[in-house]
């Protein structure tokens, strides 16, 4: 009987790894691509003066700020699009990657106190990150 055979070979941890991950992935890959779409949304529109004060002792002209802010929401909505998309996982999972260390340096050279944020600021990185090596482990089947 069929119960007999489920007995004989019960779930090992690679079953139960599966189980549990399978509806996560695609949930992991459209939380990613809301949060790049939103933030590039934001680095694209936000008035100048709503992020400009961050910055004001950073030593940065204002143009510059602006033209990164504005090229890091192109890059964002990039990776939003990527992901939406599910173009070439595992090269979006890698250039995620890079442009989260890269705003998480960045940032914290040139507004290291962003790391004290109310809201978090920089520390939701630490947490962002490992849920892009976790989707970048979840791309490959086989």
């Amino acid at each position: 009987p069929f119960a007999d055979f489920l007995l004989a070979r019960p779930a090992g941890t690679q079953d139960l790894w599966q189980a549990r991950l399978y509806l996560l992935k695609p949930l992991i890959r459209f939380a990613l691509s809301a949060l790049w779409l939103v933030s590039g949304l934001i680095g694209l529109f936000l008035p100048v003066e709503d992020f400009l004060p961050l910055f004001a002792q950073s030593g940065l002209s204002e143009n510059l700020i602006v033209a990164i802010a504005r090229i890091g929401g192109v890059a964002d909505l990039a990776l939003g699009v990527a992901l939406l998309l599910n173009l070439r996982p595992r090269q979006t999972g890698i250039a995620q990657l890079a442009l989260v260390l890269a705003y998480t340096v960045g940032l914290t050279v040139v507004t290291p106190a962003e790391w004290l944020a109310p809201f978090g600021g920089l520390l939701k990185n630490i947490a962002i990150l490992p849920l892009i090596l976790a989707h970048l482990a979840l791309t490959e089947e086989r």
